[in-house]
């Protein structure tokens, strides 16, 4: 993270703009991951589209690591 912030130094300002609207595209939303939560949080489905894609296949195979992480 500190090589990112060392790298935004050095950008130009048509750098910096582009780099701010990619940033935007990706960003998550917090309301859907709170949605995803609650109505397939026990199968993991917020894991998946927050990225953590093998939490999320672990929480799918095992139904929520047999109910420990449901919650």
């Amino acid at each position: 993270m500190d090589t990112l912030l060392a790298a935004k130094k050095d950008f130009t300002p048509h750098e910096l703009s582009i780099f701010s609207i990619e940033y935007e595209k990706k960003k998550k939303s917090k309301l859907v991951a709170w949605l995803l939560w609650l109505f397939f949080g026990g199968i993991g489905g917020h894991r998946y589209y927050l990225g953590h894609i093998g939490k999320g296949i672990a929480m799918t195979l095992t139904l929520g690591g047999f109910g420990i992480w449901t919650y």
